[in-house]
């Protein structure tokens, strides 16, 4: 203050409900009735640091986005080739027997893994989930036969026969399958039997925070 005249600063006070402001002090020395004095405003400033706070996030998830696309490009690629490879060596075998089964499995975990990628690029788009029309029926039975692998748990399925199709993301509705079944594994340690159930409903206006129309229940 001797050296320039004024001087602006940031600081926090306790509010009389017990809370905490941010307050913008800006001094200014003064004569003031013949003495020198110093003269403070304070602004509050506590819309503004939150602001600025929500502007460093968006710009961390921006980054946060680019590194993901990048990695999820890199990975697709990979993944790629494994599928190709695949291919190649289903090709060369049989249609059947333990070694064709077993390549097929693992061609059905590596188009998951695609799909994963395909999530970590929507994220990074910050864009929609890519939709498309699917059944429901493989893609419950895929979902939870990957969870079940290797656990003393097992499947009941319960689907209608003239089940709806429905327009998903599968790739994100089939990550989802997947946490309920491990869940479900998890909460059944010495095994167990998991019910899965899928049919169709018509949603009435008000009856489910949904909107009206057709619907596949599943549960």
């Amino acid at each position: 203050m001797k050296q320039s005249g004024s001087a602006i600063f940031e600081s926090a006070h306790l509010k009389k409900d017990g809370s905490i402001i941010l307050i913008e002090q800006s001094c200014r020395l003064i004569d003031f009735d013949t003495q020198t004095a110093i003269l403070c405003v304070a602004r509050d400033i506590s819309d503004r640091k939150k602001r600025e706070e929500e502007l460093l996030r968006t710009q961390k998830l921006e980054s946060l986005g680019v590194l993901a696309g990048g990695i999820a490009h890199d990975f697709n690629n990979l993944l790629t080739g494994i599928l190709g490879n695949l291919t190649l060596a289903r090709a060369s075998l049989p249609e059947r027997g333990v070694v064709a089964e077993r390549l097929a499995e693992t061609e059905k975990a590596t188009l998951r893994a695609r799909d994963l990628t395909q999530q970590l690029l929507t994220f990074a788009k910050g864009g929609a989930p890519v939709k498309k029309e699917t059944t429901l029926t493989g893609l419950i039975q895929d979902a939870a036969g990957f969870s079940l692998r290797g656990t003393k748990a097992k499947c009941m399925y319960d689907f209608a026969e003239d089940l709806w199709l429905v327009e998903v993301d599968t790739g994100q509705l089939g990550q989802v399958l997947q946490n309920l079944v491990i869940n479900a594994v998890h909460a059944m340690p010495d095994g167990g039997v998991i019910h899965l159930a899928a049919h169709n409903i018509t949603v009435k206006a008000g009856e489910l925070p949904l909107a009206p129309g057709r619907c596949a229940d599943h549960r």
